[in-house]
């Protein structure tokens, strides 16, 4: 009896255990999605009232122009820890303003905790003077304390405990955050590209508003927000998809049903399509069997 359930076992292990849909309703095409978001984000950027929260609201909804899923110092091979974007991530005690948003992002041998600036892009790099402007200054110095905080022992191992890192993925992986500020526009610093990097550092990216451009690799990737009962999804993009190599990272994610029926941007058949996947593929990827999964299976 024995050797037969470890011939069904083995066996499971070559095969696939999850069937896929055959009535599938596929989500947003991405040229297509891309052309718009790319002309909303010109609009929203040399629209002349605009505020820092207006940036922030376009980028959850649209977590593929967020630098940084699959790292920036080398381009990672590996899906980013929830496979998703954190909005607003908390970094336990600190006492300055915390990142706008949080990639943890994963390579072989390192977790890089990707922490993103952005500020109001009508804000000027350089005086006239050439020197960097006080508002420039105070923005760059915002990740120096980020950096000064990550570099305590006791607030990595909180960070790990606070972000729920599971051992699997902590050992073995040096924590290796980097810095991305976000800021102004590339007329301002066109002239000034010498003098722009001068303040860079090697664990740091600065950027203008100019250089996001939204990545297929990352369409299907969440935004969420760390809350005190967990992790809460904000957004479902309406390029998501869903499928077995990507549902183990959402099964704890809380409200994942909610924001697919609350947005405005998914199709109402791609919406019920959704709804009716999500609890099959959460119980399958509850299953320890899991067996082979084929890179190709989206739904």
């Amino acid at each position: 009896m024995q050797s037969v359930r470890r011939k069904e076992i083995e066996l499971m292990a070559i095969e696939k255990t999850y069937k896929m849909s055959d009535q599938k309703v596929p989500p947003s095409n991405w040229e297509d999605y891309k052309r718009i978001t790319l002309n909303e984000w010109k609009q929203l950027l040399n629209g002349i009232d605009k505020k820092e929260k207006d940036f922030q609201m376009f980028l959850e909804l649209n977590p593929s122009l967020i630098p940084g899923a699959h790292s920036l110092a080398l381009t990672s091979g590996h899906m980013p820890i929830y496979a998703s974007c954190f909005s607003q991530p908390v970094l336990p005690g600190i006492k300055c303003k915390i990142p706008d948003f949080m990639w943890l992002s994963t390579c072989s041998d390192e977790l890089n905790p990707i922490l993103i600036e952005i500020e109001d892009p009508k804000k000027k790099w350089f005086n006239r003077n050439g020197q960097p402007t006080a508002k420039f200054t105070q923005a760059h110095n915002q990740i120096n304390e980020w950096r000064v905080w990550f570099s305590k022992p006791n607030n990595v191992n909180l960070f790990i405990e606070t972000y729920k890192i599971d051992t699997s993925r902590a050992e073995g992986r040096r924590i290796v955050p980097h810095y991305v500020l976000i800021y102004g526009r590339r007329e301002d610093v066109l002239e000034k590209s010498s003098e722009r990097s001068a303040y860079k550092k090697p664990d740091e990216t600065i950027m203008t508003y100019d250089r996001l451009q939204p990545s297929y690799e990352q369409s299907k990737y969440l935004c969420i927000k760390i809350k005190n009962n967990g992790f809460h999804v904000i957004t479902f993009p309406s390029t998501g998809k869903i499928g077995p190599n990507i549902i183990e990272e959402w099964i704890n994610l809380k409200g994942l049903d909610e924001a697919i029926k609350k947005s405005s941007e998914i199709a109402e058949n791609r919406k019920r399509f959704l709804l009716q996947r999500l609890p099959y593929w959460i119980e399958w990827a509850k299953d320890s069997n899991a067996g082979i999964i084929d890179g190709g299976d989206w739904e």
